[in-house]
């Protein structure tokens, strides 16, 4: 019996409207979520989401 992939709203899918969030709001979530993750109060699931969606906000903050 083989595992078959879960998709999650984590990744590619969640962070699709990254691209088009203007600099000023992308940075403001991205403090946002480096907060979050610093306080260390989150679940391992959502703290490698909010991982995914700091380093696509990272990434477009640097575009």
């Amino acid at each position: 019996m083989s595992l078959t992939p879960v998709s999650s709203p984590t990744g590619d899918d969640a962070n699709a409207d990254v691209p088009s969030l203007p600099y000023e709001q992308a940075r403001e979530e991205l403090v946002t979520v480096v907060q979050r993750l610093e306080a260390g109060q989150v679940p391992l699931e959502d703290a490698l989401s909010l991982w995914e969606r700091g380093e696509a906000l990272a990434a477009r903050c640097q575009a």
